[in-house]
């Protein structure tokens, strides 16, 4: 199961996982909760989206409704490919058709996006490693922030891979603290 960008990054303010064998809806709630409990600076620096759901299922929580799990990311959607069989039986003789292409699905290429690109210290670098210093430099930065900086650089990524790689650079950094490998302040007010 693919774990969206919201869910790792509410996962990560609150250090809620699911359990194994744990009912969908007593995680989300759980997860919901939690987050409910953070600090207001850790709130503000949770996206938008991660905002909303949580509100979102805090208020179906209240009503008693059940609460709706993360969206689903875009994904490639998969495309089914069938072989047509050539025709049994002697066809030596017979004039053989032109190939008949109304019936054909034509599928085209998927277009290669470019790889966003920036200059650092005078060398190119992509949009990722861009995103990946901000956060080892302030690791308490925003989901925003980062947008904000990134538009200043004419680079384009949307809020969920941000996130997702805010979240994930932010998890390595408290491995390294624990290991006393590093001393990355990884709240504004904090010094852990």
């Amino acid at each position: 199961m693919t774990v969206s960008g919201i869910e790792l990054e509410l996962q990560e303010v609150s250090e809620v996982q699911q359990k194994k064998k744990e009912d969908r809806q007593a995680y989300l709630t759980r997860l919901m909760r939690q987050v409910s409990k953070v600090e207001d600076d850790i709130w503000g620096s949770l996206s938008k989206d991660a905002q909303d759901w949580n509100n979102e299922a805090a208020t179906a929580f209240k009503e008693g409704r059940e609460i709706d799990d993360f969206p689903v990311e875009d994904e490639e959607p998969e495309i089914e490919e069938t072989a047509v069989e050539p025709p049994e039986g002697d066809t030596e003789g017979v004039p053989q058709e032109e190939e008949d292409t109304e019936n054909e699905v034509s599928v085209p290429e998927p277009e290669k996006q470019p790889v966003m690109r920036t200059k650092v210290r005078g060398k190119n670098t992509s949009a990722c490693h861009t995103i990946k210093r901000m956060v080892v430099k302030k690791p308490h930065i925003t989901v925003d922030e980062i947008t904000s900086k990134l538009k200043v650089l004419d680079l384009k990524v949307t809020p969920v891979t941000i996130s997702t790689l805010r979240s994930s650079v932010r998890d390595t950094l408290r491995v390294l603290n624990e290991e006393g490998l590093g001393t990355f302040k990884l709240n504004a007010n904090s010094a852990d």
